[in-house]
């Protein structure tokens, strides 16, 4: 199931966006096709990692979902739409609707972005309301406030490694652009707490020196006393959404963003 749904995810969303950029209705038909594959077949989510593994797939057949329902495309039947609501609100959102407090790093970030998406294909208020409290107070290490834990922009995960922080760095950025196209700022919550991560991390893994106080993970088992080399100067496709919000929307600075992308 893990790596089917890896593989299909992607591939959705990726054939779904193509379509919403080129026009080419064979994109569209694929994606619906794999969309309607997994809301007639998938019954339940089991598993120690089932959870995480829904946190990071369903974003991204959520959003393919979106794109094929708002941008033209008249190839999708209103029963298989229905299911595949039905199929998020039913088997994906049981899955990670309790934010996966219990576990360390981006588990709960990941059911953040899923639940928020959710909320807005579903149309949903209720979930997507929850999802950006949490955004802003939850107790787990998805939350703004716990993700970035310093000022300078420290990332909870940056005393571990540096790809699941940047891992984390990225899925903030999703959850930001999620809420920002409804109309919620979360880009600039806390003076632009997110700007603040995306610069430490793009700085450090750019070659830079960044300051670093220990911290204790929200789960009570992780003390990070010093950050992590490991995996350092690698830099995924993160930083542009970034870039393209605080400097193309906002007209801020991001000088460590910019050079990352």
């Amino acid at each position: 199931f893990q790596n089917q749904a890896v593989a299909d995810s992607a591939a959705a969303y990726q054939n779904a966006l193509m379509w919403a950029v080129t026009g080419n209705r064979a994109n569209a038909d694929k994606a619906r096709d794999i969309l309607n594959a997994w809301s007639a077949s998938l019954t339940m989510i089991t598993g120690a990692d089932g959870p995480l593994g829904a946190g990071l797939q369903a974003f991204k057949f959520v959003n393919a979902a979106e794109l094929l329902r708002h941008t033209g495309y008249d190839g999708w039947a209103e029963q298989d739409i229905a299911r595949c609501e039905r199929s998020f609100l039913d088997v994906w959102y049981p899955a990670v609707s309790g934010y996966m407090l219990y576990a360390n790093g981006n588990w709960d970030l990941t059911s953040l972005q899923t639940i928020l998406a959710i909320g807005v294909f579903c149309e949903q208020p209720t979930l997507f309301e929850d999802a950006l409290r949490f955004a802003a107070a939850g107790a787990g290490n998805g939350s703004i406030p716990h993700r970035v834990v310093t000022g300078a922009g420290q990332g909870q995960e940056a005393g571990r490694d540096q790809g699941h922080e940047q891992l984390a760095v990225g899925l903030t950025g999703d959850l930001a652009q999620c809420a920002w196209n409804q109309g919620v700022d979360l880009w600039g919550f806390e003076d632009n707490r997110i700007l603040a991560n995306f610069e430490y991390a793009a700085r450090y893994n750019l070659g830079g020196d960044v300051p670093f106080t220990p911290d204790l993970d929200r789960t009570g088992k992780y003390i990070k006393t010093a950050v992590s080399a490991t995996s350092r100067g690698n830099l995924p496709p993160i930083y542009e959404m970034a870039y393209a919000h605080y400097a193309g929307v906002r007209g801020l600075d991001a000088p460590y963003t910019k050079a990352a992308v």
